[in-house]
């Protein structure tokens, strides 16, 4: 039987967490509290359980069912465990920490690992010294013969831990940005290869898609297609599948294009159990995928790169009689008079005793990028580089720092041609789904920057980044000693509240700054100069606040204090749109309303089950008939935005109320202002 293996699964993509999870069992007695809900809920633990046999693969579809389970008994070690086991193989492993918390509080013993799933998730996390401390609970637990006969090593755990610190403590000059749905979807999205001018990128998808409907057994993914996008004016145009023959029926992922753009490297899940095949364009045209000119090993090739001349090819490979450990990165060059020599190991300066992967040589051949699971990695693949010295020695690879890397898998790392930004995948907080591609700027030192128009980019415009990289610089190009800061904290019980703060140009209708709250609501952020911002606050379960934030030369403190609070997403609910704009007595939004009808639709999209009613309102001028039309047509207009962003229309109504439902006197033209305006409730949650 021939297998059909993706890239993704020979690269082992997701950091192995070595022993296997327990099948904590769910007991029908310990599970029920109440008659009410409990038929419904029970019913969801035992499809969740199916799936959650059935292994990692089927994770995802473990989390639905028992996230239904769980608001019917929240305090059920064995559920919180199991939610936890399931984010923590998830692009929402940041929330596995609280389940796997809430489970040893309820009973220590709730399973035999549940301390090193614990420190996993804490590692995951970026607390670095509390998966430590659970690290050491387990050694203790486990003892020597046990962790032996586990081939679980905890110390290599708490070095990557040690080095997570100590990265954190020097953070790079570098900025994190998701490249957008453009590219990315709610599917894998990895490893870009990008042309030698920076506008057309081939990149490998694990996403529903007409030409793509089937499902691999192994890990219960879609097969793997390329899809390619050109830059058009900046911006990467919306991603297409490749046609044949680059794609076929079977796993087909990108893995390196030639400097000259003319031979595009594939690998194919299905040609020999799983190999890399190189595409020729002919004219506009890319032929059959071809097996390489040089002759390798019985073992699979997982990633390359080719020089500039075309005459060296690095790649990666598993023989275990030249491999120093795992997967090496190996080299191949092309002699004089024009044939291939036999592959060698690249050496010990950068290959390790743990895995290397998602190899990459720089456009003049002087750097060498990687990833490892050694060296001084934080969790994980970490991306290194290593320099090329004058006599031709590979130098000691460092590893790139954050906030590029995360304590999790980091990898497939591309540098552009001008040197200055790269590409690479990896699964962040904020991210569209899964592993997703973002794009890296290198600042260096402030005084060397020189900007091309793609580069005057903002700070983090998707998700603000992992928690050792809370404060970002408002724009690329701007220093400054001005900050805000402030608390963010629940309207009612006056808790804090971890969110994400964005700061906007309302002249050009972008965010030029984020911050994200710390444990107890705390946030700072750079402000780039003295005018008026708005202020966009959110946080998972709470209304979003949108507000005007105006700092003048009036205020002399180089520190502005602003605090916020927000309130629980609730049924009837209402929250007014401050920064909605339509033309004069039209119903026609402005541009200078999507931004934040963004953040209306991001909030709709984070809870996919609430419905709204938007509504239009208007001041006591002109009669009550036309009023009623016209706040109707603009409250449709709203809608209509909306469920062109892919909000399904049933999950929006809509209507006016005219001068109706005033929240101001309308005999000041100050109160007729707010009595202007647009507003949503929550109809159901």
């Amino acid at each position: 039987m021939k297998k059909f293996i993706s890239i993704i699964l020979t690269v082992a993509f997701f950091s192995s967490l070595v022993v296997a999870q327990e099948d904590v069992k769910i007991r029908r007695g310990d599970f029920k509290t109440s008659s009410e809900g409990f038929k419904a809920a029970w019913k969801n633990i035992r499809l969740g359980n199916k799936y959650y046999k059935q292994g990692k693969g089927y994770y995802i579809n473990a989390l639905e069912c028992y996230e239904k389970a769980y608001p019917y008994n929240k305090n059920n070690p064995g559920l919180n465990y199991k939610l936890g086991v399931c984010h923590i193989f998830s692009d929402r492993k940041f929330e596995a920490v609280g389940y796997f918390e809430k489970a040893v509080k309820a009973d220590s013993l709730v399973s035999k690992d549940i301390h090193f799933m614990l420190a996993r998730a804490y590692q995951l996390n970026s607390e670095f010294d509390k998966a430590i401390k659970q690290y050491n609970i387990t050694k203790q637990a486990y003892g020597p013969k046990k962790l032996k006969h586990l081939k679980l090593n905890l110390d290599k755990f708490i070095e990557e831990c040690n080095n997570g610190n100590e990265l954190a403590a020097h953070p790079n000059k570098s900025l994190v940005i998701n490249l957008g749905p453009a590219i990315n979807s709610k599917y894998d999205d990895y490893n870009a290869v990008v042309s030698d001018n920076d506008s057309l990128m081939y990149f490998t998808s694990r996403r529903a898609d007409l030409g793509n409907t089937k499902i691999c057994p192994a890990d219960n993914k879609y097969f793997e297609d390329i899809f390619f996008s050109e830059k058009i004016n900046g911006k990467w145009k919306e991603a297409s599948r490749m046609s044949a023959p680059i794609n076929t029926k079977h796993n087909d992922a990108a893995v390196c294009l030639s400097k000259d753009n003319q031979t595009l490297y594939v690998y194919n899940g299905f040609k020999n159990g799983g190999t890399i095949l190189a595409s020729s364009k002919n004219k506009r045209l890319w032929t059959k995928p071809k097996k390489l000119p040089f002759k390798i090993d019985k073992y699979r090739m997982t990633s390359m790169s080719v020089s500039s001349d075309g005459n060296t090819i690095y790649f990666v490979s598993s023989n275990p009689k030249t491999s120093i450990g795992g997967k090496d990165i190996y080299f191949v060059r092309k002699n004089g008079k024009g044939k291939w020599g036999k592959p060698q190991n690249i050496g010990d300066v950068i290959n390790t005793t743990e895995d290397e992967e998602g190899v990459f040589i720089t456009q003049h051949d002087s750097v060498l990028y990687f990833s490892s699971k050694g060296h001084n990695t934080m969790g994980g693949y970490d991306i290194f580089r290593s320099r090329l010295s004058k006599e031709g020695i590979w130098l000691k690879a460092e590893n790139v720092g954050i906030p590029v890397n995360t304590p999790d898998d980091d990898i497939f790392f591309a540098l552009s041609p001008n040197g200055r930004q790269g590409y690479y995948s990896t699964i962040r907080q904020g991210g569209l789904g899964m592993k997703d591609i973002y794009k890296v700027i290198f600042l260096g030192s402030e005084k060397q920057l020189i900007f091309t128009r793609e580069d005057n980019l903002i700070a983090n415009d998707i998700e603000p980044i992992d928690p050792f990289f809370k404060k970002l610089p408002s724009k690329v190009s701007i220093d400054t000693t001005y900050f805000l800061k402030g608390k963010v904290t629940d309207v009612a019980d006056h808790n804090p509240i971890i969110s994400k703060i964005n700061l906007v140009d309302q002249d050009k209708s972008m965010t030029i700054a984020t911050a994200i709250s710390d444990s107890m609501g705390n946030f700072l952020i750079k402000l780039p100069s003295r005018k008026k911002y708005g202020v966009e606050v959110t946080a998972k379960g709470y209304l979003f606040y949108v507000g005007i934030l105006p700092i003048t030369e009036a205020i002399t403190s180089d520190t502005i204090i602003r605090n916020f609070t927000l309130q629980k997403v609730e049924v009837g609910t209402k929250v007014v749109l401050k920064n909605i704009f339509f033309e004069l007595n039209k119903a026609k939004l402005t541009p200078a309303s999507y931004q934040e009808l963004q953040v209306v639709l991001k909030l709709l999209k984070d809870n996919p089950t609430m419905k709204i009613e938007i509504s239009g309102h208007t001041d006591n001028v002109g009669s009550l008939k036309s009023n009623t039309l016209l706040s109707a047509a603009r409250a449709k207009a709203v809608s209509t935005y909306l469920i062109s962003k892919g909000i399904n229309k049933t999950r929006l109504t809509s209507k006016g109320y005219a001068f109706t439902q005033p929240v101001a006197p309308n005999n000041t033209v100050e109160g007729r202002a707010l009595n202007r305006r647009v507003e949503f409730k929550i109809l159901k949650k």
